[in-house]
């Protein structure tokens, strides 16, 4: 499917756990993001580079925060149905928050 494995891709190595079911997770959160994140109006594939776009961010946000570099990372299929992308990015790092939305 368009733009999984591009957000697959923005997964560290070390965190890509079970990676069908982290895969199948993608393509849920790119369509959830399409129909429900993305305002205005786009094509359907400037929408498919929106939501990869945006979930490659927070991918890559949260598994170099301290969360996500810690032993408690949750794996990606988690975050995804949890839909994680979603929750305020500063909360993701204990000390500073730099890990936030900018």
């Amino acid at each position: 499917m368009v733009g999984v494995d591009q957000v697959y891709s923005a997964i560290p190595v070390r965190n890509r756990k079970q990676p069908r079911t982290a895969k199948n997770a993608i393509a849920v959160a790119l369509a959830y993001i399409e129909l429900n994140e993305i305002e205005g109006e786009h094509s359907p594939s400037h929408k498919r580079t929106l939501a990869v776009e945006r979930l490659s961010e927070a991918i890559h946000k949260y598994y170099r925060s301290d969360e996500g570099m810690s032993q408690f990372a949750r794996y990606p299929a988690r975050w995804l149905e949890q839909q994680a992308w979603q929750e305020d990015w500063s909360t993701w790092d204990k000390n500073n928050g730099e890990g936030g939305r900018m």
